[in-house]
């Protein structure tokens, strides 16, 4: 399947079960380099999806936006909660900032942060990265 058509097979699923979730675009530098969704429900705060490209993997940038989402649920009350494949290499860095695995679904590891692990590390100068909401443009 293209990459076109899979991006708004997955876009249009997001809306349709995540009324009101938040779709940004990462900049570094004013470059986009990925893509993050974040859904806040009344329960939880559901961090659904992050993407970088992968000259942007490895370097803090994901450490950076998932802390950014873990300080936004500290601040709210909520837990945050996700979905992540057992084979997908940021498993290790959820692992690392404190989510939890609660159950398997199908191919899926449901993990769950719900405060207890510190949320303070490095982050990326507010100057170089960016997130943007696709609706401004």
């Amino acid at each position: 399947m293209p990459l076109r058509q899979q991006f708004k097979l997955q876009h249009t699923h997001y809306q349709k079960h995540y009324i009101g979730a938040q779709f940004d675009i990462v900049l570094y530098h004013g470059k986009p380099i990925g893509r993050i969704y974040v859904h806040q429900g009344k329960d939880d705060l559901r961090l659904m999806d992050v993407a970088l490209l992968p000259d942007y993997r490895n370097h803090g940038i994901g450490t950076s936006l998932v802390l950014n989402v873990l300080a936004e649920a500290k601040r709210l009350g909520l837990p945050s909660e996700l979905h992540v494949e057992a084979e997908n290499p940021a498993l290790r860095l959820y692992q690392r900032l404190g989510y939890r695995p609660v159950e398997e679904r199908g191919l899926y590891l449901f993990m769950r942060w719900t405060g207890e692990a510190e949320t303070q590390g490095y982050f990326i100068p507010k100057t170089c990265i960016k997130v943007s909401n696709v609706l401004e443009h």
